[in-house]
């Protein structure tokens, strides 16, 4: 009885102590897209300060101890291509006709004659699901693809005017391209026009432009996203497949993410996972002089079945509009759990409040004040831990947390 109540204080003492960081350290800047996790969680990269010049930093996640900084400049806005396994590393160059390379061990500045970079370079780089080929949003209106065996730069047939992201197929038969109103699909043998989807145009414009290609997690299907609020899904194997759109019961999707394969376990070792693809979909409300005539805007977060062509569930939101804000979707749990940042008045205190949501595809939804105030926050994939900008530094800081931590309260 005696070691059951030292135990239990234990675990009060222990619930009572204030969350703290793992690390805190200074970034260059307050652009969201410098900070990245590696696809496992165990790495994190951002861009940092050093005697007036921008370098590509990794730190360990459970630790925070620094790994490595790069030992040559990086553009400043960056989405680095990671190895699959988050080990290594590849990303965009200061200068015109480079690529930066860490594998794990070592840097390279690898040579590629032919590549250019855009005024506003960076990012969106992606690996090839065999590795050996890097394709790159250059920032110059075109998609680069980098044979990496030898360094040169492959002949890509586009011929649209403007690309603004791509995303290889997981068996990488495909590189998928986005452009205004098109989504190109590539063959990756010869890298010429395989198929294409035109006439994706947004509640805004009646052309589209493409910043969202997601691949279903078995490659069946590919989900496409614009920057004003269009979704539409594709199969491209299936010949009589068309164009469906999103926006079933909504005027406005975004953020759509595939809910993650499961890790391999007895539990699913002979039941076959289902794609299933979640979003956020907003239902514009109506303006009337008349109070009872006036409709509020409503927001859902939604999970859809592509292949029985349905809803599964729809879950109303409260942290939006008038009763908050609330940023991107910062990532999908294996379960299918949707993580995302809100921000909100607190009336009686007159403060605005940091949460995370956490909403499950049962429609059950959790929230857990941060504790402290934050301009930005990113989860890695696998749910594992957090990194968050505060409010008010100046230079930024970055601190990374446990997530589990953050759900436990401050």
């Amino acid at each position: 009885m005696q070691k059951l109540f030292t135990l239990l204080v234990a675990i009060s003492l222990a619930s009572a102590v204030r969350a703290e960081p793992i690390v805190r350290f200074e970034s260059a800047t307050v652009i969201n897209d410098v900070h990245d996790f590696s696809p496992d969680g165990n790495l994190f990269a951002s861009i940092v300060s050093q005697d007036g010049e921008e370098y590509l930093e990794i730190r360990e996640t459970a630790t925070g101890e620094l790994v490595t900084r790069s030992p040559k400049r990086v553009n400043r806005t960056f989405h680095p291509g990671w190895y699959h396994d988050g080990s290594g590393l590849y990303t965009d160059a200061r200068s015109d006709e480079s690529l930066v390379h860490w594998d794990g061990k070592s840097w390279e500045l690898m040579k590629v004659d032919g590549l250019r970079y855009g005024g506003v370079s960076g990012g969106r780089g992606s690996l090839s699901p065999d590795g050996t080929k890097f394709s790159l949003h250059t920032y110059a209106g075109d998609i680069a693809v980098v044979s990496l065996e030898n360094s040169q730069l492959q002949d890509v047939e586009i011929s649209e005017r403007r690309s603004h992201v791509s995303a290889w197929s997981p068996d990488g038969r495909y590189l998928a391209t986005g452009h205004d109103g098109v989504v190109i699909l590539l063959d990756t043998e010869t890298f010429c026009e395989q198929k294409r989807y035109e006439g994706l145009s947004s509640n805004v414009y009646e052309t589209a432009v493409v910043d969202t290609l997601e691949w279903s997690p078995s490659g069946r299907f590919l989900a496409i996203g614009s920057l004003y609020g269009a979704g539409y899904l594709v199969e491209p194997d299936n010949a009589e497949g068309g164009v469906i759109d999103l926006r079933n019961g909504v005027d406005y999707a975004r953020d759509i993410r595939w809910v993650p394969e499961a890790k391999p376990s007895w539990r699913n070792l002979w039941r076959k996972q289902r794609d299933t693809l979640t979003y956020r979909g907003t239902k514009y409300g109506t303006n009337s002089e008349n109070a009872e005539q006036k409709e509020s805007s409503r927001y859902y977060q939604i999970w859809y079945d592509p292949e029985a062509g349905q809803i599964l569930n729809k879950t109303e939101l409260d942290c939006t509009g008038k009763r908050g804000m609330s940023t991107t979707v910062q990532t999908v749990l294996e379960h299918g759990a949707v993580v995302f940042h809100c921000e909100k008045p607190d009336l009686e205190r007159g403060v605005m409040v940091n949460s995370v949501l956490v909403v499950d595809p049962e429609g059950e939804t959790q929230e857990h004040e941060l504790p402290l105030p934050v301009d930005y926050i990113e989860v890695s994939q696998d749910g594992r831990f957090a990194a968050m900008r505060e409010t008010g530094a100046n230079p930024p800081v970055i601190s990374l947390w446990r997530f589990d931590d953050l759900l436990r309260g401050n």
